[in-house]
């Protein structure tokens, strides 16, 4: 029977795991050449280790961690309750549930294997979530500059309750953001709707303008046609190239074929700047007025080129004060003008809710822009009122808006200038089921005692996807899309 020094011998606090490392580290450096001595000791700082006890011999590289076990090498994370280590060869191995952290990204399964010195391994089952997306794999190959999963399930929702799926034979991850997946198909439920054989997703900054997907073939990344319907142009077919680059922002040619009008093609150079989404755009494209401005008609626009800047909507000052615009420079034309000129125009919508914790809300809104043209001719909009919106228990919600609008000067574009009328803006909504509500969207122009437009629909939500059916009255246009929800529906 071994001694009661002998037990303890085996056994020691994280304290002591570190001492021993250090003194292993040491033996081992005495014995080796100068030049790799200084190898090994820059391998060997990058290892972090700690535990609650640890079993074997430090001298010879081999231990076993127990409880509470992490182990840090060169910016990579290994937690489990139970791992062994062999230094000498760098295995690092765990069978039970370990969590593994790179770089901000976090897979947990089982069935670890690592060599820290060559950088790669493997994760069996293994979960994690990355750019608001849930993911799931069953076997997780670990390389020095990706990670490479198999037989994947991806939802924007936890999987285990999630109205749809996104699977991939394979899917790659890159350091520098970019997703690719082979073999995609995307189900709703349990049936397969749609399937296409590779599909790149490429995050730009906050997920913002530089974001980009398609196929991909080297570096650069198609759009497959795709079908839609304009209002103005009438049926449409979309497709596109684009080249990611490394900082985020992409370039990339985007072409819509329109029935009605025929091409519309543009180079657009999407970048992404924090909380803004800057594009550089040239070429023709049809362009409508933001804001409280949402049902006037698109114009048909050249870029020569023109710089944009939006801002999505934030919330200041705990949220009462919601603010979102834009900022736009450089050369247009339009079909009236005979050739291209100078144009800045900026655009801000604001709402400051005054009683938030009031179930009948009340707000201060707002809808202002200005547009600056050659000589320095100036047009400028500033629209101003009120809105009260009601909530009638969990199934009705009713919202009323008066807009006063006055406006200063010309502009040469008729894609700035706006209808400048006293407004009524009505919405309301009732759900008539759980997962099922009908909607109403109104435009009342009150100094032509007319309606602008009318919208009536519905839509019928699950937990991670919405279907929308609406006829807009004025144009006599039906609209149906689908869209996909984050978990905390958004």
């Amino acid at each position: 029977m071994a001694s009661h020094k002998e037990k303890s011998a085996g056994r020691t606090s994280p304290r002591r795991i570190w001492l021993s490392v250090l003194i292993a580290t040491a033996i081992a450096l005495a014995s080796m050449p100068a030049n790799a001595q200084e190898a090994a000791a820059g391998a060997e700082s990058l290892l972090n280790i700690s535990a609650d006890n640890f079993e074997g011999d430090a001298e010879q590289g081999a231990m076993s961690l127990r409880g509470n076990v992490k182990i840090e090498y060169g910016g990579m994370l290994m937690e489990s309750g139970a791992m062994d280590l062999n230094r000498e060869t760098g295995d690092v191995s765990a069978e039970g549930d370990v969590s593994v952290t790179r770089e901000g990204l976090e897979f947990k399964g089982c069935g670890f294997k690592y060599n820290y010195k060559t950088g790669e391994g493997s994760l069996k089952s293994a979960s994690a979530r990355m750019e608001g997306m849930y993911f799931f794999s069953g076997n997780v190959a670990i390389a020095n500059e990706s990670v490479a999963m198999s037989d994947v399930s991806a939802s924007t929702c936890p999987l285990d309750a999630s109205d749809y799926t996104i699977k991939a034979k394979r899917v790659e991850l890159s350091q520098d953001g970019r997703a690719k997946f082979n073999k995609i198909s995307f189900h709703f439920k349990d049936r397969r709707v749609m399937s296409w054989p590779s599909y790149t997703m490429r995050p730009g900054g906050r997920g913002g303008a530089g974001a980009s997907s398609g196929v991909e073939y080297g570096n650069w990344i198609f759009s497959p046609p795709s079908l839609g319907y304009s209002d103005i142009g009438g049926a449409e077919i979309r497709s596109g190239v684009a080249r990611a680059r490394a900082k985020g922002d992409t370039v990339g040619l985007y072409t819509n074929y329109y029935f009605r009008e025929g091409f519309f093609t543009e180079a657009r150079w999407q970048i992404p700047a924090g909380d803004f989404n800057a594009t550089l755009r040239f070429g023709k494209q049809f362009k409508e007025n933001r804001g409280y401005f949402k049902y006037s008609s698109p114009e048909t626009v050249w870029n020569s080129p023109t710089a944009e800047l939006r801002m999505p909507q934030k919330a200041y000052r705990g949220a009462r004060l919601l603010v979102d615009g834009g900022i736009e420079a450089g050369m247009l034309k339009e079909d009236h003008l005979d050739k291209a000129q100078g144009r800045a125009h900026a655009n801000v919508n604001a709402k400051y809710i005054l009683n938030p914790k009031q179930k009948i809300k009340h707000a201060l809104i707002s809808d202002a822009r200005l547009g600056i043209y050659k000589g320095w001719e100036r047009y400028r909009v500033i629209g101003s009122g009120l809105e009260t919106s009601f909530v009638f228990g969990e199934r009705r919600n009713f919202r009323i808006q008066y807009l006063m609008f006055n406006h200063n000067g010309e502009t040469p574009f008729n894609s700035d200038t706006v209808n400048t009328n006293n407004k009524l803006f009505l919405y309301a909504d009732h759900k008539i089921s759980k997962r099922t509500s009908l909607i109403a969207d109104v435009q009342y122009d009150d100094d032509l005692k007319k309606f602008d437009e009318v919208v009536l629909g519905g839509f019928r939500q699950y937990k991670c996807v919405e279907f929308e059916l609406a006829w807009r009255a004025k144009r006599k246009m039906i609209n149906m899309s689908m869209s996909i929800r984050g978990p905390e529906g958004r």
